[in-house]
């Protein structure tokens, strides 16, 4: 055995140790959840967004005073003007026949096991890598506070493992179609489907376009003109009433910039750099998908920490990509950053810096022939 693979063993083994510990208490914490502490997730915001459409109309989905008037149902709830997308609120349909607790129990176990999904996909190395690599997605405590709130990136995450699966096998439509849970939250893989599309993959995004397309008829089908117009009039008013929505913190681009006009050019430019380097690297997909997700967070206009847990799938397919020390080192960078990113106010300064970085890496990295980790 070389003295490089006794230290890469050492490391492994070290990075397990260290990160076991504080994964196990996140889920332990998450376990624990229930009872009154679920008025304050974004499990109980769903299933409420289901309610109103089911009690209220759909096409009342954006109306205030609908809204309040089903909030009402779950005294302590929190509060501010309902954003979560249509598509979303009917796929929480089938939890409002649950009671609280159990619902937010299965909701929990398919999260956890959306997040398995996609480390088993998309994880490089051999097993004793992957194993090491397992236990640090639950350490960050934004990644806690994900699974804890019920967020559905787990499930999008899944989803980029199924796509990234199948784009391996040649089935290039199904990868497009496991794309649509950029229905479920936009904002944070938007560019995702277009990054392939700069690579090459025309099959993958004219299958994602189509879903798309036939999503967005049954949602003004369900909502109607008057729900789409509320909808897109909330979505503006989001972006420019940031409190409101709970996005204070310094992890959204647009909490750092008072003027529109300037943070859309700089969101262009990320977007415009994110689908350059997706293009220069067309013969790897895992870096056109990784490009994809880094510029979407960061020239999402409206982002919380959680939003982040999608760092963890473009790290894996980066370590596919370009293995090595040193892609590990910049990666163990970025993992560092969301360590100490726990104070809101200030710790999400250090993210956007980093996949500032890596989104400017990516497009500077040379051209050369893939270094591909078969999926699995």
């Amino acid at each position: 055995m070389t003295f490089r693979r006794r230290f890469e063993i050492l490391a492994l083994i070290a990075l397990f140790g260290l990160s076991l510990e504080p994964a196990i208490e996140t889920l332990q914490l998450w376990q624990a959840n229930h009872g009154a502490a679920l008025l304050r997730v974004d499990y109980s915001l769903y299933v409420l967004s289901a309610l109103q459409g089911m009690h209220h109309g759909w096409h009342h989905l954006y109306d205030l005073e609908a809204q309040r008037l089903t909030w009402q149902e779950l005294p302590g709830v929190w509060w501010f003007p309902n954003v979560y997308t249509p598509a979303l609120a009917v796929a929480m349909i089938p939890f409002t026949h649950f009671s609280r607790d159990a619902g937010y129990a299965l909701w929990s176990a398919i999260l956890l096991a959306c997040t398995l999904v996609s480390w088993h996909l998309l994880a490089p190395g051999d097993w004793k890598t992957r194993l090491a690599l397992l236990p640090m997605v639950f350490v960050p405590d934004l990644v806690r506070l994900g699974l804890i709130m019920g967020q559905i990136i787990a499930v999008q995450m899944a989803a980029l493992g199924l796509c990234y699966y199948l784009l391996c096998r040649g089935k290039e439509r199904a990868a497009g179609v496991a794309l649509i849970v950029i229905a479920l939250k936009p904002q944070v893989m938007l560019l995702v489907p277009f990054a392939l599309l700069a690579a090459g993959k025309r099959k993958l995004f004219a299958a994602w376009a189509i879903c798309m397309a036939a999503i967005g008829i049954g949602v003004l089908a369900l909502i109607g003109f008057d729900g789409a117009a509320a909808y897109l009039q909330r979505l503006d008013y989001a972006q420019t009433h940031l409190q409101e929505f709970w996005v204070t913190w310094s992890f959204s681009l647009a909490r750092w910039f008072e003027s529109r006009t300037l943070l859309r050019l700089i969101e262009f430019a990320a977007a415009g750099l994110a689908l350059f380097a997706a293009w220069r690297h067309r013969e790897r997909p895992e870096i056109a998908i990784a490009a994809g997700l880094v510029g979407s967070l960061f020239a999402s206009p409206f982002l919380h920490p959680d939003d982040y847990m999608l760092l963890f799938p473009a790290g894996w397919l980066l370590l596919r990509a370009v293995p090595g020390f040193l892609t590990a080192a910049v990666l163990l960078l970025g993992y560092g950053a969301m360590l100490v990113s726990a104070d809101p106010r200030v710790g999400g300064r250090w993210i956007l810096l980093f996949i500032c970085l890596l989104l400017a890496s990516l497009a500077a990295l040379p051209r050369s022939e893939p270094a591909t980790v078969p999926a699995r």
